[in-house]
Parts: structure tokens; C-alpha cells; sequence
């Protein structure tokens, strides 16, 4: 006879005696998750970095927390056992993949620590460890980081505000590793310079993953950072699909950027006019003196409390397109040469320059131009159409220029203190580079 087991026995047990077991188990299954997770929150602590992902465990009581290794999570099993607790492999994965499980903040969590800000100015002093030409750099210094605490702190920045800071300079000068010292040491793990990404996912991965990175010889047009100049100037919201993962997760944006390079031009385009901060490095940066990190976050996280303003101004855009101007890479010989010569006063005797002296500067300045096989008589003609004097000295070719720093925008002999060429209006180059970005140029 075929068993009966919907509405009569069911394999030999009577329908209540079927209910009454399965109720049985029912209640003591109840009770081993009542007390696997009771014996979890009185012997450990659980939390979640919300920057790596990681679980970390630490004893109760203790503030050494650690990654939750497979070790780990066996010997919690096999403890639980020990002390008559059914905690199984199962059991404890579903806690952990829980919402149950604190998020931390390791950014967040370090600035709650800090002490009260003792009302000295330590941002400033730190900026100043640049020595540049820029006037305005410390300025924008401190608003980049500005930004970049406002992040940890769950603020948002938009996109048309967002700053990196570009440090142009020699080899040797400590510019990586003056980037390196921004984050405090308990901060660090969370810093890199070593970026090689090919698709924005990995950019978005990174952005969500670090709290600082460094763009190492940085480079509009460079191939491997094209992804990271995409996000920058053109910003989407990081989302990403987690390791086996079958929905897409919108995730929160940590990172701020910063950039090095030794090309004195690295900006190729109007893209990032309004976002770079330009600024050459005139020597060796101080990498000795002791960074106070306590104080220098504390003024930091004080300021942004107290609502300082970390956006960007019209201003602000217009008075870096300007100061930018000097960084953009020249596409042709003509403008290249007037960026680094002016002609001379009228009524002013200089000295003629040879081609071959202008050739080499033109090569220091512009490590990513590739002189062709007449580099001398093509160097002549963007002389002569850029309307400089050619004169004959011992029958090589000279000019007649004067050399100008281009990062000042004006001749390296003339020191005049009022310089129409610094007036965003009388500077078309600036107002080029601007030339699309919105109205934000004054009519």
C-alpha cells in the first residue's frame, strides 16, 4: 500500500505526531541561532571596513582587530563547539555576510578620535613645504583638502568643484613622496601611486577602495591614465557588482587625487582647466620636518564642521585657467616659441640666441616633442612666422629673443608689478582653455 501523507499518515507517524516532532525541531533549531549569536556578540566583536570589504574580528573587550581570516573563523567554530554552542561553518557565514555587522569607517573612526583643534593654522604651514611661484597655491591646497576630509566624513563634492593639485618639478625634488606624507600613518594603507587601469570599473574600484591617489608623471594624453581623466572631468557615480555578485551596488567615493610629473606641460586640453592646479616646484621639498597630522586634520575637521565652503567659485575657475595656461601643452612650433620667448624692448639691445640653444630648451620643456629630421630649419621658420629678428653669427643662425618663464607669463627680465597678461580678460589663452566649460567666462 502507497503511504499516505497529506491529509492521512505520513510513512507510518499520524498527522499530529508529524506536527508535534517537526515543532521539536523547529524550536531547537531557534535555539542553537539563539545561542550561536548570542555566544558570537559576548565573545567577539565583527566589524566591516567599508573601504576594503575585509571583516575584522578582535576578542570582546579589545581593541586589536584583525582580519577575519579562514583560521580565524574555524577556531571560533571549533570554540563554540568546546563550550557546547552549535556554531556551524553556515551559521557563522550568513551572520558575516549580515547587515548585523557594524560598518566601519577606518577614516571616519580616526578622526573621531582626534583631540579638540588648538586654533593655530597648521594647513598652511604644510602647503608652504612647496616652494612656487603660485600665489594662490596654498589657498587651493587647503581647499583640496578640504575636500578630501569631507569625503571621509560622508560629505559629497560635486563633480564642477572637484580639485587636483599637479606638482610639475625636476626629479629628485620628493614630489611622490611628498604625496606619500599626506596621510597620516594610520591612514597610509590606504594611499597609492601605483595606478594602471585600462576601464572605468577599475577606476570606480579605486575611488571606493582609497582615501588618497596619486597620479605618478602625470599626463593628459597618457594612455593608461585615460580612464582616471574621464572620471575626473566627466564624473558618474561609482557603481560596481561585487564578486559574485547579481546586482550592481551604487558605492560612496573616498579618494581624492593628486598628481606629479616632470613634464612642464602636462595638460593637453580645455578639460581641465578648471579642476588642475598647476604648480611648479622651485626646490627640493622639505620631507624632514615632522607633519603634525593630530592638529593638521583636527583644523581640518573643525572648519568643515563649522561649514567652511569647499566648492569652487567662478573665481576660482577663471584664476586657474589663468594660472594653467603655462602648463598647456602647445600643439605647434609657433606657439610653443612664444611661450618660452618674447620679443625684445624696443630701444633694448639683446644678445642673439643660437637655434641650437633655443632647440634644447624647447626639448626640456616639451619632453614629449619628437624633433623631425630638420628640426633646425623648422625651428628657424616657427622663429621668423612667430616674428623674431633672425640674425647670422659666424655663420650659424641666431634670434634675437628674450627668454620668459612661462609659468609667470612674462619676460624673465621684466618685473613690471601690474602685468596685463595675469588679467584673466586680456589672456586669450586662458579664456581658451575655458572656451565650453559654461558660462563662467565675464563677458
Amino acid at each position: 500500500m502507497r503511504p499516505r501523507h497529506r491529509y492521512g499518515h505520513f510513512y507510518g507517524v499520524r498527522p499530529t505526531r508529524f506536527c508535534h516532532l517537526f515543532a521539536i525541531f523547529v524550536g531547537k533549531n531557534k535555539h542553537l541561532l539563539m545561542d550561536a549569536l548570542t555566544y558570537l556578540e559576548s565573545h567577539c566583536q565583527l566589524r566591516r571596513n567599508v573601504l576594503t570589504g575585509e571583516t575584522l574580528y578582535a576578542p570582546k573587550g579589545s581593541d586589536d582587530f584583525r582580519p577575519l581570516s579562514k583560521e580565524a573563523a574555524n577556531t571560533l567554530v571549533l570554540e563554540a563547539g568546546r563550550d557546547g554552542v552549535g556554531l556551524t561553518d553556515a551559521l557563522l557565514t550568513r551572520y558575516l555576510e549580515s547587515t548585523l555587522i557594524e560598518q566601519w569607517n577606518p577614516a571616519e573612526a580616526w578622526l573621531g578620535e582626534l583631540d579638540e583643534w588648538d586654533g593655530t593654522d597648521h594647513v598652511t604651514p604644510f602647503a608652504q613645504r612647496i616652494i612656487t611661484s603660485n600665489p594662490d597655491w596654498c589657498r587651493r591646497f587647503h581647499k583640496w583638502m578640504l575636500q578630501m576630509v569631507a569625503r571621509w566624513m560622508g560629505y559629497e563634492v560635486p563633480q564642477r568643484d572637484v580639485i587636483v593639485p599637479v606638482i610639475v618639478g625636476q626629479y629628485g625634488y620628493g614630489k611622490t613622496s611628498f604625496c606619500n606624507l599626506i596621510l597620516p600613518p594610520e591612514l597610509r594603507p590606504y594611499y597609492t601611486d601605483q595606478i594602471h587601469v585600462r576601464a572605468t570599473a577599475e577606476v570606480h574600484h579605486l575611488v571606493t577602495t582609497h582615501l588618497l591617489l596619486c597620479l605618478d608623471e602625470f599626463y593628459q594624453d597618457n594612455t593608461d591614465q585615460q580612464p582616471v581623466a574621464r572620471y575626473l572631468f566627466a564624473r558618474s557615480t561609482p557603481v560596481l557588482r561585487l564578486p559574485y555578485g547579481a546586482t550592481r551596488e551604487r558605492r560612496a567615493s573616498y579618494a581624492a587625487f593628486i598628481a606629479t610629473t616632470g613634464n612642464l606641460h602636462p595638460m593637453t586640453d580645455a578639460a581641465g582647466a578648471a579642476h588642475l592646479v598647476c604648480v611648479e616646484v622651485e626646490r627640493r621639498i622639505d620631507l624632514q620636518t615632522p607633519v603634525p597630522y593630530a592638529q593638521l586634520y583636527a583644523q581640518l575637521k573643525a572648519e568643515i564642521d563649522s561649514g567652511a565652503d569647499f566648492a569652487l567659485t567662478d573665481e576660482d575657475r577663471e584664476g586657474m585657467a589663468v594660472q594653467n595656461s603655462p602648463f598647456q601643452e602647445a600643439d605647434n612650433l609657433v606657439k610653443m616659441v612664444s611661450m618660452l620667448y618674447s620679443a625684445a624692448p624696443r630701444g633694448k639691445k639683446v644678445k642673439a640666441t643660437y637655434v641650437d640653444a633655443i632647440i634644447d630648451r624647447l626639448m626640456k620643456e616639451y619632453p614629449y616633442w619628437t624633433p623631425g629630421e630638420h628640426v633646425n630649419q623648422d625651428v628657424g621658420f616657427a622663429l621668423q612666422d612667430a616674428g623674431f629678428v633672425r640674425t647670422r653669427i659666424h655663420g650659424r643662425s641666431a634670434y634675437k629673443v628674450v627668454e620668459r618663464d612661462p609659468r609667470k607669463m612674462e619676460p624673465a627680465e621684466e618685473t613690471a608689478p601690474e602685468d596685463e597678461a595675469e588679467n584673466f580678460d586680456n589672456n586669450p589663452l586662458a579664456r581658451a582653455l575655458l572656451a565650453g566649460l559654461g558660462n563662467l567666462v565675464k563677458k
